[in-house]
């Protein structure tokens, strides 16, 4: 999780450099439109585009390695360990953490990609780029810490419950409805486990009033003003 709070505290910088940057694909969306522009992006700088893209991951993903990709064989559980049901929903509910977060990775490193590849190529060239690929990337990848925040949440909640089961005596199930589940009902859950709170502490940071702050509060305004 250390990983997911580090890249998610680095986005604002990130999109700052290269994007969503309003004023600048505004201009970009002109030049899509405007077919009989003379600036118009042509297809074969397209296609010259896909190829410097793939140039330029490929190089760098020599250098961002395959270190901070979760594997799933990293992650297994004892088929004895507090029930065949606890395994099953844990192997499940891992399983779509790790795919959550390596996409989260991999979002952050083809935007960065993709705005290298689109420097090689004149302003006007380079913005279409921008608009076409950084910055719907930059937008998924500043919604994303509030997103996988959401479901380790949502799957912990769920675990504990379960676990709880075997610290209590006279246990019952006592969890909302799933689209209900949520912080409040979590920290619940997580009362009297001993690593419960430094858990808490890290996943506090995700989608923090840091992160929020500098991001001037963007995943909101998208949903109720305009991001400007």
């Amino acid at each position: 999780m250390d990983a997911v709070i580090a890249d998610a505290r680095a986005l604002p910088s990130k999109t700052r450099a290269h994007g969503p940057v309003k004023a600048k694909t505004t201009l970009a969306f002109a030049l899509i439109l405007d077919k009989q522009c003379s600036t118009k992006m042509e297809a074969t700088k397209f296609l010259r585009a896909a190829q410097e893209f793939v140039t330029v991951r490929d190089r760098n993903a020599k250098k961002f390695g395959d270190s901070r990709i979760l594997r799933h064989d990293s992650f297994r559980f004892e088929t004895d360990f507090c029930g065949p049901m606890f395994v099953l929903m844990a192997d499940d509910y891992t399983r779509e953490l790790i795919n959550l977060v390596n996409r989260f990775f991999l979002d952050i490193f083809h935007s960065d990609c993709w705005a290298e590849a689109a420097d090689s190529f004149e302003e006007n060239d380079r913005e279409v780029l921008i608009y076409e690929f950084v910055e719907p990337l930059c937008e998924l990848c500043l919604y994303r810490p509030y997103m996988i925040r959401n479901q380790f949440v949502f799957a912990s909640a769920q675990l504990l419950n379960l676990s709880n089961e075997l610290k209590q005596s006279g246990w019952q199930d006592s969890l909302p409805p799933e689209r209900k589940i949520g912080f409040k009902e979590l920290c619940k859950v997580g009362k009297g486990w001993r690593s419960f709170p430094d858990f808490k502490d890290r996943l506090g940071r995700l989608n923090d009033k840091c992160f929020k702050e500098n991001t001037c509060l963007f995943r909101d305004r998208m949903h109720h003003q305009f991001a400007i």
